[in-house]
């Protein structure tokens, strides 16, 4: 039996050719903010990120998170460095051929974004950021057609069990067209609601 998931990639993927994507509705773009003055992260500590040894592990992971921060004026979130959670990945999600750093930031249970950082020389320099997600699963890529760079398919999921007593998971897909992300799909994988009795 196909994964639901697979399926709505290939369906995404056909819809997309078929309308060349001449007619992306406007209403589905994120807003998506370019920075200046730009806190850069070097080659070394992403290095170090991937290391054995876990105090450069642990040091590299501050380094990464507080650089991203910076970046959005999150500052206050420093204080919860050691509670964030960061996930790296490379890949293609912008026209320009090159890889880039992709970063998902879990700040806390209900809010989350994406770092999208550019490579120049030895450091990685933040691009472009979406914001206000929930919390970030794992991120996949899967090329887009007749381009030579990739979608972003977001996993995230809202875990309400001690307040809204609801559980869901569910996957939206972006793409970066006209300087911008687009998000094209929303779709649940799985819901829950959570019932007690007595």
């Amino acid at each position: 039996m196909f994964n639901k998931s697979l399926i709505i990639f290939f369906v995404v993927i056909i819809i997309l050719t078929v309308l060349n994507f001449s007619n992306i509705n406007d209403d589905y773009h994120i807003e998506i903010f370019s920075l200046s003055n730009k806190a850069t992260i070097s080659e070394n500590t992403i290095e170090e990120y991937y290391s054995y040894d876990l105090e450069k592990k642990i040091s590299a992971k501050g380094k990464i998170i507080k650089a991203c921060l910076n970046n959005l004026e999150y500052s206050k979130w420093e204080d919860y460095i050691e509670y964030i959670e960061i996930k790296l990945y490379t890949s293609a999600v912008l026209p320009e051929k090159e890889e880039n750093l992709v970063i998902s930031i879990n700040l806390s249970k209900d809010l989350s974004l994406i770092c999208i950082m550019n490579k120049v020389s030895r450091e990685y320099v933040l691009y472009k950021t979406i914001k206000d997600l929930l919390p970030v699963s794992y991120i996949k890529f899967i090329q887009v057609p007749n381009e030579n760079y990739n979608f972003l398919v977001v996993y995230q999921t809202l875990d309400e069990r001690l307040g809204a007593y609801s559980y869901d998971e569910f996957l939206e897909i972006y793409m970066f067209k006209e300087n911008k992300f687009n998000k094209l799909l929303k779709e649940s994988l799985l819901t829950k609601k959570i019932i007690f009795t007595h």
